[in-house]
C-alpha cells in the first residue's frame, strides 16, 4: 500500500479525491501483487512434480501438506469438483498444477461481485489473441506463434514435436480447416504445449468452480479439507506406484470433444475470408476486409429495406395479411 501511495500523484487533488485515486490504483495493481503468492504456490508444487509435466501425484500432494507451508489438504471429491484432478490412470490420481493454482480455494474473494485469482495462461493467450486478431486461425499460424513465444519454463523458443503439430491439424479438420482460438480443443492443445501454465479444460458440466463453503453446502460435507486419516489412505510409505512407468508425455489426457464459445454459425469467419480472397486476392489487409464486410452488410440491408418498401407499395403485404 505504501509503495502504491508513493507512486500515485495526488499533489493537485483534495484529500478525499487523492485517497480515492490511491484506492483505485490499489485495486488495479493488486492482481500483480497477488501473483507473487501464486508463483510461490506453483513453485512448491513443481518441486514435487511427478514424471508427467504439470502433474503431482496425489500421494505426494498430501504428503507435502505434512511438512510444507502450504495447505494441500483438499478432499479428493473437492479436487474432482474443481477439475484439478487427473484420474485417467485410476491407480495413480494426480493433481493438475495449473488447474489447482487457478482454482477457487486459491482466490481472494474481494467482494460479492468478483474474486482475485491466480493468472494462469492469460499472458500466453493474450499474446495469441493480439497477433491473430480473429476468432480463428490456421494451424501453421498458431504453431509459429507458440514456437516464437517464450514460455515461463524455458529461456529460448521451443520447437514443437510433430505429434503436437499433427494434433492441431486435427483440431482444424474438426472445424472446417481453421482452429477456433476460444474452443476447448485449442485450450487442450495449449495445455499439452504448456502443461505447467495452461489449465486442462475439463468438459462442460463435469466440474464446478465452487468455493469451499459452496461445495460443502451442495455436497453436505462438513469440511472441504481432508482429515489425517483420509490423507493417509492415499499417501504411500514408499515410492511404489502401480502404473507409473508409462510414458507420461503421451499419457496426458486428450479427448476429441469440442466446445465453442460461440455457435458455429457465428464463428465461421473463414467463409467470409474465403469470399474476400476470391474477390480481392490474399494481399488484402485484415482491416480492409472488415471494412468491406461492413459495407456489404449496409448495402444488403438497404436493398432489403427497398424491397420491403416496394412490396408494401404493390400491396403484397396487405394481400398476405388478408390471407
Amino acid at each position: 500500500m505504501q509503495q502504491v501511495r508513493e507512486q500515485v500523484d495526488v499533489t493537485d487533488l483534495p484529500s478525499y479525491a487523492g485517497l480515492e485515486k490511491v484506492v483505485e490504483a490499489l485495486g488495479e495493481q493488486f492482481g500483480t501483487f497477488h501473483s507473487e503468492e501464486c508463483t510461490g504456490l506453483k513453485n512448491a508444487l513443481k518441486q514435487i512434480e511427478g514424471h508427467a509435466p504439470g502433474r503431482v501425484r496425489l500421494s505426494d500432494f498430501y504428503n507435502k501438506s505434512r511438512y510444507g507451508v502450504w495447505g494441500f489438504r483438499e478432499k479428493i471429491d473437492y479436487l474432482r469438483t474443481l477439475g484439478a484432478l487427473d484420474e485417467s490412470n485410476v491407480s495413480n490420481p494426480q493433481v493438475i498444477i495449473p488447474n489447482y493454482v487457478a482454482s477457487m480455494p486459491q482466490c481472494l474473494k474481494a467482494s460479492g461481485v468478483y474474486a482475485v485469482c491466480c493468472l494462469e495462461c492469460e499472458d500466453l493467450m493474450s499474446h495469441i489473441e493480439h497477433k491473430i486478431a480473429a476468432p480463428e486461425a490456421l494451424p501453421e499460424q498458431l504453431v509459429g506463434l507458440v514456437e516464437q513465444h517464450l514460455s515461463t519454463d524455458t529461456q529460448e523458443p521451443r520447437k514443437l514435436p510433430p505429434s503436437l503439430v499433427e494434433r492441431l491439424t486435427e483440431v482444424a479438420v474438426h472445424n472446417g480447416g481453421f482452429v477456433p482460438v476460444h474452443g476447448r480443443l485449442f485450450a487442450q492443445w495449449m495445455h499439452h504445449v504448456f502443461p505447467r501454465e495452461c489449465p486442462y479444460p475439463q468438459e462442460a458440466g463435469s466440474t464446478s468452480p465452487q468455493t469451499p463453503d459452496e461445495w460443502m453446502k451442495e455436497s453436505g460435507q462438513s469440511d472441504a479439507q481432508a482429515s489425517e486419516e483420509e490423507m493417509l489412505q492415499h499417501i504411500r510409505p514408499d515410492d511404489t506406484c502401480p502404473g507409473c512407468d508409462i510414458d507420461f508425455e503421451v499419457d496426458i489426457p486428450w479427448t476429441d470433444t469440442e466446445e465453442l464459445l460461440m455457435a458455429p454459425a457465428l464463428t465461421s469467419a473463414h467463409s467470409n475470408r474465403d469470399m474476400l480472397h476470391v474477390l480481392f486476392g490474399s494481399s488484402l489487409p485484415l482491416e480492409a476486409q472488415f471494412v468491406l464486410c461492413s459495407l456489404a452488410l449496409v448495402v444488403l440491408g438497404r436493398l432489403h429495406r427497398n424491397r420491403l418498401a416496394q412490396n408494401k407499395k404493390n400491396g403484397i403485404f396487405k394481400q398476405k395479411c388478408s390471407v
